[in-house]
């Protein structure tokens, strides 16, 4: 089903950005995952150190809310212009973080 509503492309987009481990570092609003429950970074002194197994990081709600006007562009407009709209969007998931 494409998606007729910002509101429906919304939901397509993630929340948040899984973190790796030895290459992402700490930022203030990052989420570690400990018994069971998402548990918010707002450790000063952990800011800039590696992240561990299981952390992720927000994504802002604007980014959010690009990636899924571009999604109701490609599932709106012709052929040529949904595959490059597509191809964008397929690349930024790919690359990661914003």
């Amino acid at each position: 089903m494409k998606p007729t509503t910002l509101e429906e492309a919304l939901s397509l987009v993630p929340t948040h950005w899984p973190l790796t481990p030895g290459v992402d570092k700490w930022q203030d609003g990052d989420e570690y995952f400990s018994s069971s429950v998402w548990k918010r970074v707002n450790i000063a002194s952990w800011v800039g150190q590696d992240v561990g197994d299981n952390c992720r990081r927000p994504i802002p709600q604007d980014v959010r809310e690009s990636i899924a006007e571009m999604i109701l562009h490609a599932a709106r407009d012709t052929a040529k212009d949904s595959a490059w709209a597509e191809d964008l969007l397929g690349r930024w998931i790919l690359t990661g973080k914003p």
